[in-house]
């Protein structure tokens, strides 16, 4: 819990580096907190008997994002709780990036490709909203989703730089 707690004192700090354990709290917590949250705003749709519409989403005559949010009382509410925290983590998430990309010696630009990641859901969610694109782009889309998340993971088992480097002292050696 520390590490996940060090990530949000240093959630603009782009500078020094970051350690395995450090990233992967931060991430594990990040993505335990998400997955429960979304457990329970399905949990809330079902509860309210919420139809959850895949046919006429597939049709295209229902309004994805209305129905995110087409739930009353507390199944609107943890969907609000789930895209303030996604939002909020998003600095943080970058940040820790950058350092763990400083502490195995890379500069920090290298982060800029795991925002495709980011980018990934919201693009997601206009297709699926507007259906402006074809199954061909939906299919790539999802490959190249798989191959950043299979970067992400093969990234986070680098073990980082002995000793200081460039970017800072070791931070395995400041526990």
């Amino acid at each position: 819990m520390k590490y996940f707690l060090k990530c949000w004192k240093h959630y603009a700090d782009f500078k020094g580096r970051a350690s395995q354990k450090e990233y992967w709290a931060f991430s594990g917590i990040c993505i335990a907190i998400g997955i429960v949250l979304t457990i329970v705003y399905v949990i809330g749709l079902m509860v309210q008997r919420v139809d959850i519409g895949y046919f006429d989403i597939v049709s295209g005559s229902s309004d994805y994002i209305a129905f995110l949010f087409q739930g009353e009382g507390w199944a609107s509410v943890v969907a609000y709780v789930l895209i303030a925290f996604f939002i909020a983590s998003l600095l943080p998430w970058y940040a820790l990036i950058v350092r763990r990309l400083h502490d195995v010696g890379l500069r920090g630009c290298w982060a800029l490709f795991f925002l495709l990641f980011i980018v990934s859901p919201i693009v997601d969610i206009i297709q699926v909203d507007s259906f402006a694109v074809g199954t061909t782009f939906l299919v790539i889309e999802t490959i190249i989703d798989w191959f950043i998340v299979a970067l992400w993971v093969v990234f986070g088992c680098f073990k980082g730089q002995e000793g200081e480097n460039k970017y800072g002292p070791d931070p395995r050696a400041e526990i």
